[in-house]
């Protein structure tokens, strides 16, 4: 038990970790959670910081998922009977620390970064698909969020399907996986709402302007 209490703390720690806020105000001296979106996630750190911000924020965030995952993966999960629900639980606590973080009175981002980070992790080879998917999606409808629900929701039941030819993946872990997804989900709900009123940011929607930023 020590093992997984151990690991769910670590990955919660990890994914409470925000870089955009950091990043924010050592190094560009403003909140983005004031403004845009008002969520230290990627999206809203490209819009308000711009790309090069954005791009650290992305890669720190899915680091974020993997960095617990090969600790875990390396010290842990060989001691335990079932190793792959040790890392999923490692997964979800991770990016739930994103989503509600310690440092930040339990707000945060949305989970999607760090969400892609334990994919690629624990499924390397679907994370290549997905990521295929995740771009074309996103270049078609010309909004990350279309992208970010095709993906998070493809993910599970992917795995369903290797539940059939893996039988070492156990029902209790594809639940995980499944709370997982349904994390980030529901984390995205504003997201959905201003895609029905058309008010949500698309990949065409300029950044922010020096004015906004300073007024």
């Amino acid at each position: 038990m020590q093992y997984y209490i151990f690991s769910v703390l670590l990955a919660y720690f990890f994914g409470s970790i925000s870089p955009s806020v950091l990043l924010g105000k050592y190094i560009y001296r403003r909140d983005l959670r004031a403004y845009g979106s008002n969520n230290p996630g990627t999206c809203n750190t490209v819009y308000v910081l711009g790309v090069k911000a954005g791009a650290i924020v992305l890669l720190v965030d899915a680091f974020k998922g993997i960095a617990p995952l090969w600790i875990v993966s390396q010290l842990f999960a060989p001691s335990v009977a079932d190793p792959q629900f040790l890392l999923l639980l490692t997964a979800f606590s991770a990016v739930l620390g994103h989503c509600a973080s310690i440092f930040l009175r339990l707000k945060g981002g949305k989970g999607f970064a760090t969400f892609c980070g334990v994919t690629i992790f624990l499924f390397p080879k679907i994370s290549i698909i997905l990521f295929v998917i995740f771009t074309l999606t996103v270049l078609i409808s010309k909004y990350i969020t279309i992208g970010t629900f095709t993906v998070v929701i493809l993910s599970p039941l992917v795995q369903v399907y290797n539940h059939y030819l893996d039988p070492t993946f156990t029902i209790k872990s594809l639940t995980v996986l499944f709370a997982i997804s349904l994390l980030v989900i529901y984390r995205h709900r504003e997201n959905v709402v201003k895609l029905i009123k058309g008010t949500e940011i698309s990949i065409r929607t300029p950044r922010i302007s020096n004015e906004e930023l300073h007024g």
